[in-house]
């Protein structure tokens, strides 16, 4: 009896654990990332941007303001995190899926500004 108590006691101290440590289904998309220079100015939802902050294509997505973005550049594997403070609709019809600061393209995914954008993805 006393065994099966442990192992009853077990079980749900596991799923538990699971409950509290697993993640939620994350967003994802994946397209283009593009750069602008947005630093100093005032994004979509009202704050002065800084150099860690984004721009999400509205039309394809629209996190809450402040939501962390975790980035990654498919080309050489490089990734950072950047702040969803910024908003801009109709660069979709270029795949463009991100636009990121120009200091974060070219010193957190590594690709110089001369290239206009990158094949990438991020989540949240």
């Amino acid at each position: 009896m006393k065994k099966k108590i442990m192992t009853v006691v077990s079980i749900a101290i596991l799923l538990l654990m699971g409950v509290f440590t697993g993640s939620a289904s994350a967003e994802l998309r994946t397209g283009n990332i593009s750069w602008y220079n947005g630093v100093g100015k005032v994004g979509y939802h009202g704050k002065v941007l800084d150099s860690n902050d984004c721009a999400t294509e509205l039309s394809v997505d629209n996190p809450p303001a402040g939501t962390s973005l975790d980035v990654l550049n498919y080309s050489n594997g490089e990734s950072g995190i950047c702040q969803k403070w910024d908003g801009r609709q109709n660069f979709d019809h270029y795949s463009v899926i991100l636009d990121v600061q120009k200091s974060f393209f070219e010193n957190v995914l590594g690709e110089p500004s001369s290239v206009g954008w990158i094949d990438g993805r991020y989540s949240y």
